[in-house]
Order: C-alpha cells, then sequence, then structure tokens
C-alpha cells in the first residue's frame, strides 16, 4: 500500500487520517459549544433547526455561498 497509512512510521509524526479524525472530533466539538451558547436566544425548535443549518451552510466547502445554495445543502427546496 504505497503511501498508505500502513507505512506510516513513528518518526513521520501523526498518520494524516488521524489528523483528519482530530479535526472533524475538534469541530464537532466547537459546533456543541457554539449551540449551547444560542440556545437560550433560541427557544423554539424550528429558529434553532434554521440557525443550524444556516450556520452549517456558510461552513461547507461550497465555492459561492447564497440563500438557495445554502438551503440545497441543507435539504431545503426554497431559501
Amino acid at each position: 500500500m504505497e503511501g498508505g497509512i500502513r507505512e506510516w512510521t513513528q518518526e513521520q509524526g501523526t498518520p494524516p487520517a488521524a489528523l483528519a479524525l482530530e479535526t472533524v472530533q475538534a469541530w464537532a466539538l466547537w459546533f456543541t459549544a457554539v449551540a449551547r451558547r444560542l440556545r437560550p436566544h433560541l427557544p423554539r425548535h424550528e429558529a434553532r433547526r434554521r440557525a443550524w443549518a444556516s450556520l452549517r451552510g456558510v461552513l461547507s466547502p461550497v465555492e459561492r455561498q447564497n440563500g438557495g445554495q445554502v438551503a440545497a445543502i441543507n435539504g431545503e427546496t426554497t431559501p
């Protein structure tokens, strides 16, 4: 497996897959912390759901981020 994780040695440091996993875990913790801080300001479930969907859309890797594209990322039919 050329260039794979099996060939990764301790001298090379942390393997790329582990770094990616750490990044995903860090983002998940951050997103949870943000959600907890905003929850008192968004008491209605629908308002919270839309806020989180908007935040996910803004943080997504799409090139252009307008209302329609953010809605599409979150499975909505309209912005």
